[in-house]
């Protein structure tokens, strides 16, 4: 079957009488197939999801297909003969649409980023190609314009955006965030002020009181009572923990640094309603100048921080300081910490507090895990997180580390003697114990001198520990294993998580973080980490506790996936010595 065209015409006779039809015939083939080429490009032109305007010379628009009508929501009509107009009409900066036409017109063709805009007015981003199209003898003829709509891509990377210099709890710049907002006023030239503000330690003591979310509901409200009292312009960060960064335009008054800093640290000081009770926060702040006490981000920080830790270190409640050139608080008081902490164990400062381990299938207290608490007569108690670090350093870890492994083992002992049911005692071990004295030795010389049975210690190694010498390491634990104590792995998942090494080191148990737990029940990654670790151990034949647990729905879920053991606030949180043995005949009862 071949298509034709036929013309015929009729034939007459010498007296004009009809005698016969004439007729020609052409065939159509190459003609259908070019119309049906046609056809096929057309309807490719407008079905294709790539977004394509054809232009003239002159670059008004000839054609567009209807990715370009559902990208921008104009049609064809809206633009032919005219410039594309989502495109050239959202040009603020007519130097740039004229670099781009020089371009155009240099190099026949340009590609780059835009902001258009659509029909309705919303801003449209987009990435754009433009090419000249020649005809055969090398003439332009066309503009082609491939255009695609970058809304998800910007949106993803608003969203990073936010991720990576945002606070999540507070919608606050977060500490990085906060330091790009330092640098865009150094370049700028803004004459300012630096406030570093941190809450005292009321916030630690509602976390224990209320639970975590209390303390996170309380960090947003400070948030928004800080930003209520700036000013238009000023800044405000959240630099991590309870610690706000605020930047303030200067002005000519010298008073506004003053002033500013009594007004936050006064607005932070009305009391907070908490399930029913007032709570009020105080706070301190460490204040310098931008330019004259610093001309980078890093330097500045650092000084607020230093006049911060002078105000912490000053008496009364609500205090700033202005940094000063001779300041050099923060070694100071690490240099005072140190020192005090030297005599701190010959003088009974130092004591162990213990928080019951509870079999989540019975309900009992299987064990405790013993925790190390320093009452300065003059600071009163030293937070962990800030004097371990510096025992460490100083490796004054050392000596403590053994009057903690035995005051343990006595204190377990004397529970038994004393008739309590025998329960295991954990023992927290850090990297410089584990490599810089005879381990195995100083476990032997606990157990004797106590009279402790080994299997009710436990000796809790963090992963760090681990990944240092791994071969040592599986030397010294299996001698630590022949002696009889259990061995745990402290804080699984926060360090390095060498799954690798789980089925080469003869551990009895693995410890999940806190940080895991703390939000099992909204945090759906967290939530697969913890059933994740819960099959290793069981795959491994591991026992595994969970830490931190302060809630029916943590516990629920960590019954459910059978976790072995857990601690937190839930049972009980760390107590001293002389309370836990009416803590078990309680939980007995």
């Amino acid at each position: 079957m071949r298509p034709f065209e036929f013309l015929r015409v009729p034939v007459y006779g010498d007296a004009g009488e009809a005698c016969g039809l004439a007729g020609v015939a052409w065939d159509m083939s190459e003609r259908f197939e070019a119309e049906e080429r046609q056809r096929l490009i057309t309807h490719f032109f407008d079905h294709a999801s790539d977004a394509v305007l054809i232009l003239d010379k002159e670059r008004r628009v000839l054609t567009l297909n209807q990715a370009v009508t559902k990208m921008s929501g104009y049609e064809l009509a809206d633009m032919q003969g005219r410039l594309p107009r989502f495109i050239v009409e959202s040009f603020e900066d007519a130097a740039k649409l004229e670099s781009i036409v020089h371009m155009l017109e240099e190099q026949g063709r340009w590609q780059g980023e835009l902001r258009a805009m659509r029909k309705d007015g919303s801003p449209l981003p987009i990435s754009c190609n433009i090419s000249a199209i020649h005809n055969d003898a090398g003439e332009l003829v066309n503009w082609s314009v491939f255009v695609a709509d970058l809304s998800e891509r910007k949106a993803a990377e608003a969203r990073i955006e936010s991720l990576t210099h945002f606070d999540q709890l507070t919608e606050l710049p977060n500490r990085q965030g906060f330091a790009r907002l330092m640098g865009e006023w150094l370049a700028a030239g803004r004459q300012g002020i630096l406030i570093i503000i941190d809450l005292d330690d009321q916030l630690s003591r509602i976390n224990d009181a209320f639970g975590h979310a209390a303390g996170d509901a309380v960090l947003r409200r400070m948030g928004a009572r800080l930003s209520r009292s700036l000013r238009d312009g000023d800044a405000l960060g959240r630099l991590g923990g309870d610690q706000f960064g605020v930047l303030v335009l200067q002005g000519n008054n010298p008073k506004t640094a003053e002033v500013v800093a009594r007004k936050l640290l006064d607005n932070l000081a009305r009391p907070v309603a908490i399930e029913g009770s007032d709570v009020v926060l105080t706070a301190c702040a460490g204040i310098c100048s931008l330019f004259e006490d610093g001309a980078d981000v890093s330097t500045l920080l650092r000084n607020a921080d230093a006049a911060l830790h002078h105000a912490r270190a000053s008496t009364g409640q609500n205090r700033f300081r202005f940094f000063a050139a001779d300041m050099n608080v923060r070694m100071a008081e690490r240099l005072r910490l140190e020192s005090e902490l030297r005599g701190a164990l010959n003088r009974g400062e130092l004591e162990l507090h213990y928080q019951p381990q509870v079999d989540l299938t019975s309900g009992e207290i299987v064990g405790f895990e013993s925790l190390l608490r320093w009452f300065h007569p003059e600071l009163g108690m030293v937070s962990p997180v800030k004097f371990i670090p510096i025992a460490e350093e100083s490796r004054l870890i050392l000596p403590i580390g053994v009057w903690v492994l035995e005051e343990a083992c006595r204190q377990n002992k004397a529970w038994q003697d004393a008739g309590m049911p025998p329960k295991v005692v954990a023992v927290n071990l850090s990297a410089v114990q584990f490599h810089g004295v005879d381990i195995v030795a100083m476990v032997k010389n606990a157990l004797e001198m106590s009279g402790l049975e080994a299997r009710y210690l436990e000796l809790e190694i963090t992963e760090s520990v681990i990944v240092e010498d791994p071969e040592r390491v599986i030397q010294l634990m299996q001698a630590l294993k022949e002696i009889g104590v259990s061995l745990s792995i402290d804080d699984f998942g926060t360090g390095y998580s060498s799954l690798s090494y789980l089925k080469r080191f003869p551990i009895d148990k693995i410890k999940i973080d806190r940080a895991f737990v703390r939000d099992l029940e909204h945090n759906t990654n967290d939530a697969a980490i913890v059933r994740m670790v819960i099959g290793i151990a069981a795959e491994l034949e591991h026992k595994v506790i969970a830490e931190g647990v302060e809630t029916d729905e943590q516990l629920d879920f960590l019954r459910r996936h059978k976790c072995d053991e857990y601690q937190g606030f839930y049972c009980s949180p760390a107590l001293p010595a002389g309370r836990i043995p009416e803590l078990v005949a309680e939980c007995q009862r």
